[in-house]
């Protein structure tokens, strides 16, 4: 079963890991057992019984922020967030393939 530990360390190890396997940021899909998956842009709040998924919107494309939000301090893209308990994932895939529902791609490590 994944944990928050599996999150906070092993998560992080395995992007690291695939990231050096080419020039693209890895993307990160977390399938959960009622079928429906994530394209995660990153994490959020990591607890002992849930996480945070800041996730790319399911349908069309990424909602940019405009100039002016950016500037006062808005992310780049307007990313849904998703909260999800452990015992309902059952996949977590790293990978370097594009994921079509989203123009924008990618899981960015927070420091």
């Amino acid at each position: 079963m994944f944990d928050a530990t599996f999150f906070r360390e092993q998560l992080p190890k395995e992007v690291s890991r695939k990231g050096k396997e080419g020039i693209d940021q890895p993307t990160v899909i977390v399938r959960l057992d009622s079928g429906v998956s994530y394209n995660v842009a990153s994490l959020g709040e990591i607890s002992g019984g849930w996480i945070v998924l800041e996730v790319y919107p399911e349908r069309g494309t990424t909602r940019r922020h405009n100039a002016e939000d950016r500037k006062g301090g808005a992310p780049q893209f307007d990313l849904d967030r998703v909260v999800v308990a452990y015992e309902h994932v059952t996949v977590v895939v790293v990978t370097l393939e594009r994921q079509p529902q989203s123009k924008a791609s990618g899981f960015r490590l927070r420091p």
